[in-house]
């Protein structure tokens, strides 16, 4: 977390494996409003869908600085006010889990 000019701005890099998630939280429930910048290629699922149910109306720009896969596309960008992405910029989205099958195509009707 650093403070920029508008008021803070969460930099979220790499996969967030190793993060203290319950420390972050605390963090988060206390912001009102921030920015984020993100470079990353996604990771867990649970661990970035906890984030992003903290921040729900609370992000005001997430800057995409080189890459947002995964789950940084699939549950931070829909909740951002703003998508900034730098020139050559990624954004990689590509669905959700399926909780009704461990098969990646099974009801989805691609053959």
């Amino acid at each position: 977390m650093v403070e920029g000019q508008g008021g803070p701005v969460l930099c979220l890099a790499g996969s967030l494996v190793d993060i203290d998630l319950p420390k972050l939280l605390i963090v988060l429930r206390a912001m009102p409003r921030l920015d984020i910048v993100v470079r990353t290629t996604g990771g867990p699922v649970d661990l970035w869908l906890s984030i992003a149910e903290n921040l729900i109306g609370r992000i005001g720009a997430l800057y995409v600085d080189e890459a947002c896969f995964s789950s940084c596309a699939n549950y931070l960008l829909p909740i951002a006010d703003k998508v900034i992405a730098e020139s050559g910029s990624l954004i990689v989205w590509h669905g959700g889990p399926n909780p009704w099958s461990s098969q990646a195509l099974a009801g989805a009707e691609v053959t």
